[in-house]
């Protein structure tokens, strides 16, 4: 449980998309702020999310300390970690490391500095963008009374039937409904000029200094509507007054990674490892599925 202490902290000095405790939480686990970084708990399993909030290095030495900090995370089935450093294969006496993702370029947040963002220095994405607009694509915003459906959810299918599913994917299909209900989420929608919802995405707005778009789903249908979806986002971030708009990792989706950088998104950070650590004598199968079919 995050104390208001932490929480202000949190806020004070998040930098990454991966600091939205509050959207991780919902499959993660209870959040608490150790050693100067995220974690979360579920009872069995312990995440630990390695970009530390004073930009501090996340070494053996700390992931040992977080682990040691609580008698319940050292009683964790299974241990872990993802972020931008490397943590060795034997960070965990007693425990087996397993190296699930090693960094690729396109596995690393990236977001727009609103005060140097201008669309006059983007001419093919602004192009798209009008293009769209031109041909009756509308985007439209609701926070308070926000409206979820079949349509949504017939986007969100044919977007998994065509590409293959990665760990943000999945997390946002089964945290929507909570999502839907926070009071910090934005719900933005994409109209074709029938009236068909042509696309969506929900932008976190919990940090002070900057939103977070968690994810966002398109027809391949109608060309121009992510553009245009892009261009009304940032234009709403930057009237809000905050100082960025973060989009998340592509993960190994380099058409998305090319995509952000087209409307001016830059690196966070270096790209992320995905490491996990079990003890020996336990089913590291039997864990992976439990883990990985949920999500």
């Amino acid at each position: 449980m995050l104390t208001e202490g932490e929480l202000e902290f949190i806020s004070k000095h998040a930098y990454t998309s991966e600091h939205d405790h509050f959207f991780y939480s919902l499959l993660l686990g209870e959040p608490s702020l150790v050693e100067g970084c995220l974690c979360y708990f579920d009872g069995e399993h312990l995440t630990i999310e390695g970009s530390h909030l004073l930009r501090e290095t996340v070494d053996d030495d700390r992931i040992q300390r977080i682990v040691a900090s609580k008698p319940e995370f050292a009683r964790a089935r299974s241990v872990w970690y993802w972020g931008p450093s490397p943590i060795g294969a034997k960070a965990l006496k007693g425990r087996d490391a397993v190296l699930y993702s090693s960094p690729c370029d396109t596995d690393t947040d990236q977001y727009i500095k609103l005060s140097e963002w201008s669309l006059s220095k983007l001419p093919k994405a602004h192009n798209r963008a009008r293009r769209a607009e031109r041909n009756g694509v509308t985007i439209e915003s609701s926070k308070e009374t926000k409206i979820f459906t079949w349509e949504h959810y017939e986007l969100m299918r044919k977007f998994f039937s065509y590409h293959s599913v990665n760990l943000s994917d999945t997390m946002f299909t089964l945290a929507v409904r909570p999502l839907l209900f926070a009071p910090h989420i934005r719900l933005l929608d994409a109209f074709d000029a029938e009236r068909n919802l042509v696309g969506f995405g929900l932008l976190s707005e919990l940090h002070p200094n900057y939103y977070t778009l968690l994810q966002s789903f398109f027809s391949r249908d109608t060309p121009g509507a992510a553009d245009l979806f892009y261009k009304y986002m940032i234009e709403h971030a930057k009237a809000s007054g905050v100082e960025r708009i973060h989009f998340g990792h592509s993960v190994r989706s380099k058409g998305l990674y090319e995509f952000k950088r087209k409307w001016g998104a830059v690196h966070n950070e270096d790209p992320y490892y995905f490491i996990g650590f079990f003890h020996p004598t336990d089913n590291r199968q039997s864990i992976e599925i439990n883990l990985f079919s949920f999500w």
